[in-house]
């Protein structure tokens, strides 16, 4: 693990590939159901909140070993039981997790470019190339998140700016006081989805420690993720409106199937999804990587790589149980996901972390 550690800069931009997909998927959506016309605004404001609450937890975490993850630190804390409990919910929680967005994935491909085909051929395939991408080094899955990042750049440069001359002004205009509250929803949401980056507290103990600069470099990649995750809602709810927007189960796709490149490309949908599924990837991968870490710290062995494969498998299996059909997997969404995600990230996590702070101090007094 020494010799494949990487730094933040090199982090941030997988937890960013990663995060765009459910940004792009659940926002347009259901962010647009809740906050209406304004959703596009609801990425930027939260920005702010979700970096402070970031910064809170890294100092819940100051004076823990910075060589250790999570789990490791859950086990030396409260006993190698209590520790290996509460490491497991969160590795219960993480393989569903995984399970959710392999499902999710077959189902998107399937909804908007091979209709005829079922899902679990598309859910092996993403399964075994994220398994591979788990198991290599993490400096080559972090040099593949910069080349995701930049294919999304340039993704959305080409379709965004090529569908806003079909932006309606009174679609996403005026903005008033009156939609506070229904943004707030929106913010919610999208802080909702932000959280799931601190699974990647779990392989705190291969991220350097002695970068400078490190609140600079969070909040200038939150601030470019949530740029561009509200233009494509700007663009989205701008030409579509928002009830229709809320109604449709891939807005994005949308915008995508009806521009026309610059005037001259058309029907590049499934060049679109592609790159969109492939960021998909790179959260697969990282939480595989999770997964196989906590279960390194809970059976102490030298390296997670070889839990990998039994990970993936049993994300394969709970992809197949997970939904049937888009459904199923729209309320396992909202009932489950957008439920159990900030319950975990948002309530237990810092309650955890403040436990341990507090025993720290005790430690130090002593």
């Amino acid at each position: 693990m020494e010799k494949d550690k990487i730094s933040l800069r090199q982090l941030m931009p997988i937890l960013a590939a990663g995060l765009f997909s459910p940004m792009v998927r659940v926002l347009p959506r259901m962010g647009a159901e809740s906050a209406g016309r304004a959703v596009y605004l609801a990425p930027l404001i939260s920005v702010l909140p979700i970096f402070f609450y970031v910064k809170l937890i890294c100092l819940l975490l100051s004076g823990s070993p910075p060589r250790q993850g999570l789990a490791e630190i859950f086990i030396s804390r409260f006993g190698k039981g209590p520790g290996r409990v509460i490491a497991a919910a969160f590795l219960i929680w993480t393989l569903f997790y995984a399970s959710y967005i392999i499902r999710n994935c077959a189902e998107r491909l399937i909804s908007t470019i091979y209709p005829q085909s079922g899902p679990w051929g598309f859910a092996i395939a993403i399964t075994l190339v994220c398994a591979l991408a788990a198991m290599g080094k993490l400096r080559t899955l972090a040099r593949a998140g910069g080349v995701f990042f930049g294919l999304i750049l340039i993704m959305l440069a080409l379709v965004l700016l090529s569908a806003l001359a079909n932006v309606k002004a009174e679609n996403v205009l005026p903005v008033s006081t009156q939609d506070a509250l229904p943004l707030l929803k929106g913010v919610l949401l999208a802080s909702d989805i932000s959280g799931t980056a601190l699974c990647a507290l779990f392989l705190r103990g291969s991220v350097s420690e002695e970068e400078a600069g490190r609140g600079k470099i969070l909040l200038k990649w939150l601030g470019l993720l949530m740029v561009l995750v509200s233009f494509t809602l700007f663009v989205t709810v701008g030409c579509y409106g928002a009830k229709m927007t809320a109604r449709e189960q891939q807005p994005f796709f949308l915008v995508s199937r009806d521009v026309r490149v610059f005037g001259v490309l058309d029907r590049i949908e499934a060049a679109v999804m592609t790159t969109w599924v492939i960021t998909d990837f790179m959260m697969i991968s990282l939480l595989f990587l999770v997964c196989a870490e906590i279960m390194r710290a809970c059976f102490v062995k030298e390296t997670g790589k070889w839990f990998v494969p039994p990970v993936a498998a049993a994300a394969l299996a709970g992809s197949a149980a997970t939904a049937k059909n888009a459904f199923e997997l729209w309320r396992v969404t909202e009932f489950i996901v957008e439920k159990a995600n900030p319950a975990i990230y948002y309530a237990l996590l810092p309650l955890l972390l403040a436990v341990i702070k507090i025993m720290n101090k005790k430690g130090e007094k002593k």
